[in-house]
C-alpha cells in the first residue's frame, strides 16, 4: 500500500466488511481513511467487540450477554435476600 510500518510499530486499521474473505477488502488502514469519502464502517463488528469486552468486566457480577445488549439488568427481590 506504500505506507512504511517500522518493526515493532502497530498497523492501525478499521474493519469495513467483516464478511469479506479478501483482507484487502475487509480492512482499511488508518492512513487511508481521509482518502475514502464514502467509507462505511462495519458497526456490527465493533458492537460485538464492545459487548464481549463489557461482558468480561460485568460477568463476575452476574450480567448476561442479553442484559448487556439491553443496557439494563433485571433485578428481583431474591437478589436482595443474599
Amino acid at each position: 500500500m506504500g505506507h512504511d510500518i517500522l518493526p515493532g510499530r502497530k498497523a492501525r486499521f478499521v474493519v469495513v466488511k467483516c464478511d469479506s474473505k479478501d483482507p484487502a477488502d475487509r480492512v482499511v488502514l488508518l492512513e487511508e481513511i481521509d482518502n475514502l469519502p464514502n467509507l462505511r464502517v462495519d458497526i456490527a463488528y465493533y458492537r460485538e467487540l464492545a459487548i464481549r469486552a463489557t461482558w468480561a468486566i460485568l460477568a463476575p457480577y452476574g450480567w448476561t450477554d442479553s442484559e448487556i445488549a439491553a443496557g439494563s439488568k433485571a433485578i428481583t427481590l431474591f437478589d436482595f435476600s443474599k
